[in-house]
């Protein structure tokens, strides 16, 4: 009796559901990690592929929102030693980050952008997904990668983030011998970059 049954209060109580097993999630992903436990079964992939892939399972989702997604012309092959659960899971974490913290319509009026680009990099690839407003304080940025941390300015909690998904991706990429960067993006909101190193070698 202290909240009426309707769609909109059941909608919320899903959401908030959905939110809590998303932070076990993490968590748990997480505390395998930091003792040693979380398994990664390394071997020569497509990770152009596995970007192409995943891409296309968001595009429903950028739509819902509003969005626009920008998928730039790159090499159809990207030879990677690395795991395809685990870098599924860090690319899912991108693009849903990307996704919870852009604006639909923009000041300018125009729809919200993400933008995702593959490029070789010497003897690595370079994936970087980057998207308008808003952006984060030069302060922000330098805590974005830490566990539960949340910008308390635009790109706020109203998402409902759990505060873990780049420490996760730091955790996966750091696993593949990679880089993490964050950076502010010429679009206006963030522009996170992965590199990650080639195995062109068919006999790796």
């Amino acid at each position: 009796g202290i909240r009426p049954m309707n769609s909109k209060n059941l909608e919320q109580l899903h959401q908030e559901a959905a939110l809590l097993q998303r932070l076990i999630e993490d968590l748990y992903q997480l505390s395998l990690s930091d003792v040693g436990a979380l398994q990664y079964s390394m071997q020569r992939l497509n990770f152009s592929q596995l970007l192409r892939q995943t891409a296309a399972q968001f595009e429903n989702k950028t739509q819902q929102k509003g969005l626009i997604l920008q998928i730039t012309k790159f090499a159809s092959n990207a030879w990677v030693q690395g795991d395809n659960e685990r870098l599924q899971q860090m690319l899912n974490n991108l693009l849903q980050n990307a996704i919870d913290y852009t604006d639909a319509i923009q000041a300018s009026g125009e729809k919200g952008t993400i933008k995702i680009t593959l490029t070789q990099n010497n003897q690595a690839w370079l994936l970087c997904i980057e998207d308008s407003s808003p952006s984060v304080t030069n302060e922000e940025l330098m805590h974005l990668k830490e566990r539960f941390y949340r910008a308390e300015g635009s790109r706020n909690r109203r998402t409902g983030g759990t505060g873990l998904g780049l420490a996760m991706v730091s955790q996966v990429v750091e696993a593949h011998n990679g880089q993490f960067t964050i950076e502010l993006a010429e679009l206006g909101g963030l522009k996170a970059c992965i590199l990650l190193p080639a195995n062109e070698s068919k006999g790796s």
